[in-house]
């Protein structure tokens, strides 16, 4: 029987001939995930975060956690990444790789993203109490590169906090940068035009051109975790690695890399002079309570961070 959905149509004699169409194997892959038990309950959940996802900002299921950034030379604290959550009502807490592509294709993450921007920039400024030189990193998703008042929300978020632009960064994929390299330039401009840093994230996973990178007024690259994780255990990753280190010297940008497991793979990149990093070996996303307990309260926590 058919979970939600109504049998295929039987099959004629015509649908055989369809070119390039194998149509058997279509229904009974189709047939396989409606009915078998694991298939309906991916539609089911799907159907679930869908349905629920436009209210979930109004009704204050949507919440931050921040991961430390930390100087690879003397391991003190810099500042954070905002890493956003959902906590649903009945499935729990959600993961971004779920969520998070739902948003962009409705175009609700323009709305969660200006939440994201101002309350990230409101907790950094009450943070600046402990550590007033900390900065925050917020990423942005195509969407919002795409809309027109951007600029204008990082703006209103910076006006809100009372932060500095310059402890504000914005991470933009390398992917969404390249998609409209024009669009990229004009909006980058914008932000800093504000003083805002600007970092390219999952960097090492597109295929940038030299020129294009040259246009886009960054600080910063992040090295993709695909790479830091088979730092000394990859030839590979080592000579990416490398490369990425060269590039960013050419251009003038810092380096900072993220999912960071192991002392190998720290001392590795120090030996490559990166100056940032952060992933599980320092600390796993907190929410702010925890990270005001276990990072700014005490300096000597965070001089030896947790491992």
């Amino acid at each position: 029987m058919f979970v939600g959905c109504p049998p295929p149509p039987a099959r004629s004699a015509e649908n055989h001939s369809v070119p390039g169409c194998d149509c058997s194997a279509i229904e009974r892959a189709r047939t396989k995930l409606l009915i078998e038990p694991e298939g309906a309950a991916v539609l089911r959940r799907r159907h679930i975060l869908e349905s629920d996802l436009p209210m979930a900002l109004r009704r204050d299921q949507f919440h931050i956690a921040y991961q430390p950034i930390y100087d690879l030379a003397d391991l003190s604290l810099l500042g954070f990444e905002a890493l956003l959550r959902w906590n649903h009502p009945t499935l729990g807490v959600v993961g971004p790789e779920e969520f998070i592509p739902l948003l962009e294709a409705t175009g609700h993450i323009v709305e969660v993203g200006r939440f994201v921007l101002c309350r990230a920039s409101c907790q950094l400024a009450d943070w600046h109490r402990f550590q007033p030189q900390l900065t925050m990193a917020v990423n942005i998703s195509s969407r919002q590169i795409d809309d027109a008042d951007f600029v204008d929300h990082v703006r209103r978020a910076l006006h809100l906090s009372g932060v500095d632009p310059g402890s504000l960064t914005v991470e933009i994929t390398e992917t969404t940068l390249m998609a409209d390299v024009e669009k990229s330039v004009d909006r980058l401009n914008g932000l800093k035009a504000l003083g805002v840093q600007i970092a390219i994230d999952d960097f090492g996973t597109g295929r940038s051109d030299l020129a294009d990178l040259r246009r886009f007024p960054v600080d910063c690259l992040k090295i993709d975790r695909s790479l830091t994780r088979n730092l000394s255990a990859s030839s590979d990753a080592d000579a990416a690695v490398h490369h990425l280190r060269d590039l960013g010297q050419r251009l003038g940008w810092r380096m900072i890399a993220e999912g960071i497991e192991t002392m190998a793979q720290v001392d590795h990149l120090r030996g490559e002079f990166v100056e940032e990093a952060q992933g599980f070996l320092f600390s796993k996303p907190l929410p702010p309570e925890e990270i005001l307990q276990r990072c700014l309260s005490a300096p000597d926590l965070y001089a030896s961070p947790e491992r």
